[in-house]
């Protein structure tokens, strides 16, 4: 059985909208539970999860672990184009929770690069 299947007809918005309220709101969601930011771009992915910011290029792949909000904060801005207030924190639980998937959407997110 595919996990996935798509057709050709029209979608509209009011398809995504519950789903992504559902998803952005919900106190048992991953997505409000831990930080997750994701750029994919022609000469590398770059993923932040948690406080691992990890790049990948077809030569390879990095990892830096952030050392604090304010570190957090400044690969938000630098390498992501998203700013926020000095002294904004997110949550950022140590050890992600496995019964949530997360560890596999990381995963996927940061796999090797593929052309």
């Amino acid at each position: 059985m595919d996990l996935y299947s798509f057709t050709m007809e029209e979608q509209y918005a009011v398809d995504y909208e519950v789903a992504n309220y559902y998803t952005a709101t919900h106190p048992d969601s991953f997505f409000k539970k831990q930080l997750m930011v994701h750029l994919p771009g022609p000469e590398a992915r770059v993923t932040l999860l948690h406080r691992r910011l990890i790049e990948r290029r077809p030569e390879g792949s990095s990892e830096v672990v952030l050392a604090d909000d304010a570190a957090v904060l400044d690969a938000l801005a630098t390498r992501f184009g998203l700013y926020f207030p000095e002294g904004t924190s997110f949550p950022c639980e140590e050890e992600p929770d496995r019964s949530l998937g997360i560890e596999g959407l990381a995963i996927a997110m940061s796999r090797p690069w593929h052309q």
